[in-house]
């Protein structure tokens, strides 16, 4: 059994374009980078130094952080370590990056920005009743309460 799971939170460092791959152009993706400071200053220099990492996110992920994000904006990960292996006139390279499998928001947007991009939006979010049915739960599952006849004790 082995672990690869990576999670890391910093700034964008540059502008998303969502790209489109597979044989019909039907798999959306975007290569991005992200700046993350580390937690202590070099005892050297007293500066605090950042880490740049290469990040690739797939589908809808893709989708989602080219939609909502841009350069500078806070973004938390989640995802895997993966290195590609590649030749460049004769001589062998390795890229290591970031396969992003979950991206959330690691700021706020100002109102502004949140007006901007709402009325940006041209699929507007689904509604969903936030109140359950009576007999269900906060979280969709019908509540089940336990016949006291049939309890082990």
């Amino acid at each position: 059994m082995a672990l690869n799971k990576i999670s890391i939170m910093g700034r964008i460092t540059g502008d998303l374009e969502l790209k489109r791959a597979g044989t019909n152009k039907d798999i959306s993706a975007v290569s991005f980078g992200i700046a993350c400071p580390r937690d202590f200053k070099n005892k050297e220099t007293g500066e605090i130094e950042t880490d740049f990492f290469n990040c690739t996110a797939w589908r809808t992920t893709a989708e989602f952080i080219t939609k909502y994000f841009a350069k500078g904006r806070m973004i938390v990960i989640e995802g895997r370590l993966q290195r590609r292996d590649y030749e460049k006139n004769g001589v062998k390279h390795q890229n290591v990056f970031i396969n992003v499998e979950n991206a959330y928001f690691g700021d706020s947007k100002n109102t502004s920005s949140i007006q901007a991009t709402s009325n940006q939006m041209s699929n507007p979010l689904p509604t969903k009743n936030v109140f359950p049915e009576p007999g269900m739960g906060l979280d969709g599952f019908m509540d089940m309460l336990p016949d006291e006849e049939n309890l082990p004790f």
